[in-house]
């Protein structure tokens, strides 16, 4: 299994049709998806940003909408031979693997789903990456096991699942302990101006699709 994030566009003024979109079709391609190797999904929506995080034994380029989903999305520029209604935002952070947060979710009757995006400063992009190695592989499982963040150009998209899942056993790939200290005030630094005074610097979606 693996998990995949991607980032997607709705058409101008058609975010009701693609929810109505969703809840029409939604039975029947939760059933195509678990054929075709899904766990789990989650598509989260902010105005006309669509976030998706899903987990399933396919390959990253096979993810697929419903014909009537696809109307209401713009197609993403990837230089292949067809349209894209897609982009893929890799993985730059998890806290615990996907066998130990799948694991978890079998100790559990109920979980929240959670979709969060932020914007970096484009110079600092290289600088988070690095940070979020770093705390990933000196410090696994110090968050949220189902903590995961996927990146594309200066966009973050963070999913995870309350309540927390903190029972990791794994050993990370570095024995130093670089990790900052004051983690919180370092990473202001890192995004780009606009964010409320005193609220957070991630923006939470709704929740359109759960598989």
């Amino acid at each position: 299994m693996n998990r995949w994030m991607y980032r997607a566009q709705v058409k101008p003024g058609k975010l009701q049709q693609l929810q109505e979109a969703l809840r029409s079709e939604g039975e029947g391609w939760k059933e195509a998806l678990l054929r075709q190797g899904a766990g789990t999904c989650s598509i989260f929506a902010y105005e006309h940003a669509i976030f998706i995080y899903v987990e399933a034994s396919f390959d990253s380029k096979d993810w697929s909408w419903p014909a009537e989903i696809l109307q209401w999305l713009v197609p993403w520029p990837c230089g292949g031979e067809k349209d894209a209604y897609q982009a893929l935002m890799p993985n730059v952070f998890y806290d615990g693997t996907l066998e130990e947060v799948q694991s978890c979710r079998q100790q559990r009757d109920k979980k929240e789903r959670k979709g969060a995006f932020a914007v970096l400063k484009p110079e600092m992009v290289s600088s988070y990456v690095f940070y979020h190695y770093q705390k990933q592989e000196e410090h696994p499982g110090s968050f949220n096991l189902s903590y995961s963040i996927g990146l594309l150009g200066e966009l973050l998209f963070s999913y995870c699942e309350l309540p927390a899942l903190k029972e990791s056993s794994r050993i990370g790939k570095l024995a130093t302990d670089h990790t900052p200290l004051n983690w919180h005030e370092v990473m202001a630094e890192h995004f780009a101006a606009g964010a409320v005074a005193g609220q957070s610097v991630w923006t939470e979606m709704e929740l359109y699709f759960a598989l």
